[in-house]
């Protein structure tokens, strides 16, 4: 377990997004040395970050239900990432809760296997430049990018008060509605069905359909069995 904890107020704290505030958490063992809790109260005050006597008020109001929300929000986030792991365009998965993740044991043996966390990361090939220009890469200065083995987007989520079914049907709708290659979607079974044998993971299912590449109206290639 981490002795120093460094986190944003903003997101779950506070649990309406309506905070700007962070904080910084000792372990009692680090706290009762006091050079370093000196320091830290040292650096707010040079550097001038204290919070509003709002804000204060406000994530002490949140901290009422912190338990109750973040026990939904690492449960749901689990089945999310356990969807998503199922996804052919997704090349990777990122959550500590899934066998896959190679933290996964000790994030068990810390928090318990549905309380893992409630944010989870998955990366995206995405086809030429066309959608360079719908999206707006979410961490330009992330060194995830410089990694050769995952040419492509990564994408963060965290997870909130939805129910699982709604943001796993909010992704499959997006996919439906934009993504050219994807037939349908059983919504029973979240089955997906592709208009094509698609590789793992498909270079170019992100193309938006009816989209240019650059410009010059290439589409992505065509396969002519339908596979799932």
């Amino acid at each position: 377990m981490g002795h120093i904890v460094i986190e944003s107020g903003t997101k779950y704290l506070s649990g309406k997004g309506d905070v700007l505030l962070g904080d910084v958490v000792f372990r009692k063992k680090q706290a009762d040395q006091g050079d370093i809790t000196q320091r830290v109260k040292r650096w707010r005050s040079v550097g001038g970050g204290s919070p509003t006597p709002m804000s204060c008020w406000l994530v002490s109001k949140g901290l009422e239900t912190l338990r109750l929300r973040m026990h939904h929000a690492t449960a749901t986030a689990l089945e999310v990432a356990r969807f998503l792991e199922t996804v052919p365009c997704l090349s990777r998965v990122v959550f500590p809760g899934l066998a896959s993740h190679p933290c996964h044991t000790r994030a068990v043996k810390y928090f318990g296997e549905k309380n893992s966390g409630a944010v989870l990361r998955f990366h995206i090939c995405l086809y030429g430049p066309t959608v360079d220009q719908m999206l707006t890469d979410p961490h330009p200065f992330m060194h995830a990018r410089e990694v050769p083995d995952y040419v492509g987007y990564w994408f963060r989520v965290a997870i909130g008060l939805e129910t699982a079914e709604d943001i796993i049907s909010g992704f499959l709708h997006e996919l439906v509605t934009k993504v050219g290659e994807v037939k349908k979607f059983d919504a029973k079974t979240r089955q997906l069905s592709f208009r094509g044998k698609l590789p793992s993971p498909c270079p170019y299912l992100f193309f938006f359909a009816g989209e240019s590449d650059g410009g010059k109206g290439q589409k992505p290639p065509s396969q002519s069995t339908d596979g799932q």
